[in-house]
């Protein structure tokens, strides 16, 4: 094909070029059918973006065998143009469902937990969440839990960090954060929440409902 002289005029320690002989290696005759179907610009694009260890692993683990037939579409997911971090996002939540947010609640990026997709992290009135602080959601909801219970389960969440950032609101001093381990809201789970101040806003840095002994992990 035409559109591979691009790949072999590189030089063989260029990342891109080292990259795609990778993902062939990995992925074969799929691998190579989307590539050939691709414009030169697409062409050049994957090819950089085969350099970045990200791409290369988001491919990975999510072109499973169960999931080659979505080769394609992952594939032009990167070709377009924008960020690289963006387009693994994009690839690695295909087929999977966004819950419903509680009215307010604005994502950063989401993460798959189950069959459904949760945030990463997000704003709400008057503070927002850090980066990592709902990374082990994954351990307090059930592998196989329903749309209906996440939600209830990040709408509980919500409820709980709301509450915190209404009591460091009646802090005097706003200059030392609040730590509270002792919200409940339903019979469901004790929330632990940590909420300082945070540059115009305030920032809650650590959400947990029990980790993998939370009641939420029961329900499905």
């Amino acid at each position: 094909m035409v559109q591979f002289q691009q790949l072999g005029a590189l030089p063989a320690g260029n990342a891109g070029r080292k990259g795609c002989v990778d993902l062939r290696k990995a992925f074969g005759e799929p691998w190579i059918r989307a590539l050939g179907s691709l414009t030169q610009p697409e062409l050049t694009r994957i090819i950089s973006l085969c350099g970045l260890k990200m791409v290369r692993d988001t491919l990975v683990k999510r072109l499973t065998a169960q999931r080659i037939h979505e080769m394609d579409a992952a594939v032009a997911l990167l070709a377009a143009p924008g960020d690289a971090d963006v387009a693994c996002g994009k690839v690695a939540s295909m087929g999977y469902t966004r819950i419903t947010l509680p009215p307010g609640v604005t994502a950063f990026g989401w993460q798959i937990v189950g069959q459904w997709l949760l945030p990463n992290a997000f704003s709400d009135a008057g503070y927002e969440t850090n980066d990592t602080c709902l990374k082990h959601m994954h351990q307090e909801l059930h592998p196989q839990v329903s749309k209906a219970t996440a939600e209830a389960y990040f709408a509980d969440l919500v409820t709980a960090c709301r509450t915190a950032r209404t009591s460091w609101g009646h802090l005097a001093d706003k200059s030392k954060p609040l730590d509270r381990d002792d919200i409940e809201l339903t019979h469901h789970a004790r929330w632990h929440i940590s909420i300082k101040a945070y540059l115009s806003t305030s920032q809650v840095f650590h959400v947990d409902g029990g980790y993998g002994k939370s009641p939420w992990r029961a329900i499905q």
